[in-house]
């Protein structure tokens, strides 16, 4: 990322905590985060695939990533907010 905006990481780093609150490193997660979710809710592709198309190196990267910023494992999250769990809710109510 440093080399691409042409600064050092050090700058980059700065610059970026200084405009979003967060390391370059915590932005992209929470993007390929938010890329997983919208996957997960809305289609019935495997989680694995979620993954790599999501931009996470493995499916265990994911993992991690869903429990440590939304303490929740990917599975568990689609049985939630998943399109089935939604009709779900909808045939109740």
């Amino acid at each position: 990322m440093a080399e691409f905006a042409g600064a050092t990481e050090r700058t980059l780093h700065r610059d970026f905590m200084h405009e979003f609150g967060q390391t370059p490193s915590r932005f992209v997660e929470e993007r390929r985060l938010a890329i997983a979710r919208l996957y997960l809710e809305s289609s019935r592709k495997s989680v694995k695939e979620i993954a790599s198309i999501s931009g996470f190196v493995n499916e265990q990267k994911m993992r991690r990533s869903f429990v440590k910023l939304l303490g929740i494992l990917p599975t568990e999250y689609r049985d939630r907010f998943g399109e089935a769990a939604i009709r779900d809710e909808r045939s109740i109510g």
